[in-house]
């Protein structure tokens, strides 16, 4: 199975068409994206840990948490990159998605989450209940190195 990238663009009636972009990623279908070493190991195949600048993906999945999407949500600089659920749950919703994660990385190396991060996440996993679509996790990528959000027990994926 190939994980396709999207891209959003409007044809000329200002309705928004899905466009797939060449299948860049080779994803095992019968693989279950239910925890953060996987997420971290389709990250290394994007090449996020490599980045100079700040990129942001989400990566959307059916009923049994396999990737049926990929979609870079932002990129920015060295130091931030701007997301916004709006975007986020948009291009998810178009595929049908029932789970999300969002993968991003750090330039500096370091895969501790910022308070923005934090924030995001929660916006994010906020949204993802009033919607039906369920944020798995959030994973921060460094250098060789990862933060997950929901295993480091992290705002929003604290018990309530």
């Amino acid at each position: 199975m190939n994980a396709y990238k999207y891209t959003m663009q409007l044809d000329e009636d200002r309705l928004p068409m899905l466009v797939k972009e060449k299948a860049y990623y080779r994803v095992d279908r019968r693989c279950c994206f239910d925890d953060a070493q996987k997420i971290w190991e389709l990250s290394q195949t994007i090449g996020l840990d490599k980045m100079a600048e700040e990129y942001m993906y989400c990566v959307c999945m059916d009923t049994k948490l396999r990737v049926i999407g990929l979609f870079e949500v932002s990129h920015g600089t060295v130091f931030y990159s701007l997301a916004s659920p709006r975007e986020i749950f948009q291009k998810a919703l178009m595929l049908g998605a029932v789970y999300i994660t969002l993968i991003h990385n750090h330039p500096s190396g370091d895969p501790a989450p910022s308070p923005e991060d934090i924030g995001l996440t929660r916006s994010v996993f906020d949204a993802g209940e009033v919607l039906g679509i369920t944020l798995i996790d959030h994973v921060v990528v460094g250098y060789n190195c990862y933060c997950s959000l929901r295993s480091e027990g992290r705002e929003p994926f604290t018990k309530r």
